[in-house]
Order: C-alpha cells, then sequence, then structure tokens
C-alpha cells in the first residue's frame, strides 16, 4: 500500500499555492536512451549518453544502463550542444530566478527526438538536477568543481588570485575574505 505526506491534489489552488504538474508527451525514441550534459557552472565538461539495457525505459545504472562518455565536442551531439549552448544564457530566467548564477554543478538530460530535415537528432528536455548530483564517474573533474564552488562562494577574491597562487596563499586571501579584511 502506498502512503503520502501529501492528499494528492496536486493542481488544487493553482499556481499560486506552487500546485503544478509537467505534463510532457510520451518520446517514443526514449528506447534508445537519454544524453546528459554535466555541467560545472556555465562549463560543459562531458556528455553521457545512458543507452537502457534491451527492452528497458530506465537509464539507471541501477538498471543495468550503459553509460558511454563524450566530449563536449563530440560530433554525434553537435545539434544538441549548439541549441544548449543557445539556450544556456536564458536558463535561469526561464526558471524565474534571472540574476542568479547556474549551480556550481549539475546536469540537463535530453530524450531523442524526430530526425530534422537534414537526418540529425533532435533532441527534447527531459530534466534540470541540481539536487542530487554526484561525481563519483568523473572524479577527475573535482578540481575544476572545487574552482567552481569557490567563485560562488568568494566572488570578490580576484580570479587571477584563485588560479595562479599557491594553495597556501590562496587560502591566507580567503581567510581574509571571509573575515572581510583588505585583501
Amino acid at each position: 500500500e502506498w502512503h503520502s505526506s501529501g492528499d494528492g491534489k496536486y493542481l488544487e489552488g493553482g499556481i499560486e499555492k506552487g500546485a503544478m504538474l509537467v505534463d510532457q508527451r510520451f518520446l517514443p525514441r526514449i528506447v534508445e536512451g537519454e544524453v546528459r550534459c554535466m555541467m560545472i557552472g556555465d562549463n560543459l565538461v562531458e556528455l553521457i549518453h545512458k543507452k537502457p539495457k534491451a527492452g528497458g525505459l530506465s537509464a539507471t545504472l541501477q538498471s543495468g544502463a550503459i553509460y558511454t562518455k563524450y566530449p563536449p565536442d563530440a560530433p554525434e551531439f553537435e545539434n544538441l550542444v549548439a541549441n544548449f549552448k543557445l539556450d544556456l544564457p536564458h536558463l535561469m530566467e526561464a526558471l524565474g530566478i534571472s540574476g542568479q548564477p547556474l549551480p556550481p554543478l549539475w546536469t540537463a538530460d535530453y530524450i531523442f527526438g524526430e530526425k530534422d530535415e537534414d537526418g540529425k537528432d533532435t533532441f527534447h528536455v527531459g530534466e534540470f538536477n541540481c539536487a542530487c548530483v554526484g561525481i563519483t564517474q568523473q572524479l577527475h573533474q573535482a578540481k575544476l568543481v572545487g574552482e567552481t564552488a569557490f567563485r560562488f562562494c568568494f566572488p570578490e577574491v580576484d580570479a587571477d588570485v584563485h588560479n595562479d597562487v599557491n594553495a597556501e596563499e590562496r587560502s591566507s586571501k580567503r581567510q581574509k575574505s571571509v573575515n572581510g579584511q583588505d585583501q
């Protein structure tokens, strides 16, 4: 038996009360998987094709899906990346939070759509995620994640200081910044 802390009235009260429902059409090419854009801030660092095991629809590792990594400039996903980069500057505004930075670590998952008139794949966004994104499969990106988080937390620290000084100096600058002292 299923239990919920809510009452199941997802649309009651309208948008003013936070009620909403995402209505997305079924995309038959979901059986071909999803393409994840792995983002660190506004940097596209990796594409991951998450293909369900034969006969499945789920693209999770636990379901047996196969994950294939591609660089951001992979020709297979040129169309997706080009359109994603065009949309990226407008994303926070579209979500009603303009003026806010993109999350330090987040993903955008796309489902294969129809082929265009040139026979190239089109894509439909399936989800954006910044709540439970990990880098267990991208440990080589840990330094960039840390640097991006540092810039978000300490935007007043000069980028040259952030990138070019040794760890001891960086720590000293960070402490002064936290204490509100001049750098």
